[in-house]
């Protein structure tokens, strides 16, 4: 549900809270540097383009991190179908967007902070887990099995 969400630009970022007048601080919690909008809480952020350039390494994808609409087309070319490697990538993105999304939470609701490498193996063991389900993506996953460095 959080995927879609973000496909839609439709979750709660802190620029959308400050229009609506819930809170007044703009700044990603994550970077700490930005605004905190969808497209830089999505891969312009350096944290969250720091976790998602190693998942693309894992994934054995040899290219830099783009912007988060730049990502979607990229991915929409290249990782569409039924094969193996394209479940498998779909579902790394899934986990990202997620994970990424619960570490922004944490960090402003538990004060909990989480470094980029540790956000990284919790989207790798999601892969894993979640991969378990189908037996076409064992040959896949195993050629997977190792943390980024």
């Amino acid at each position: 549900f959080i995927l879609y969400l973000a496909l839609q630009k439709r979750l709660l970022t802190r620029n959308k809270l400050v229009a609506w007048g819930c809170i007044e601080e703009v700044q990603c919690v994550l970077s700490e540097a930005d605004n905190e909008t969808h497209n830089p809480l999505f891969l312009q952020c350096m944290f969250t383009a720091q976790v998602w350039q190693k998942i693309l390494h894992w994934l054995n994808i040899q290219r830099e991190a783009r912007r988060w609409d730049e990502e979607v087309l990229w991915a929409n070319t290249h990782y569409k179908g039924k094969q193996a490697r394209a479940k498998v990538y779909r579902m790394a993105v899934a986990a990202s967007v997620y994970v990424v999304w619960q570490e922004r939470n944490q960090r402003i609701f538990k004060q909990i902070i989480k470094t980029p490498g540790m956000l990284v193996r919790k989207i790798v063991q999601e892969v894993h887990l979640r991969g378990r389900k189908w037996a076409r993506l064992d040959q896949v996953l195993q050629s997977l099995n190792a943390y980024p460095v």
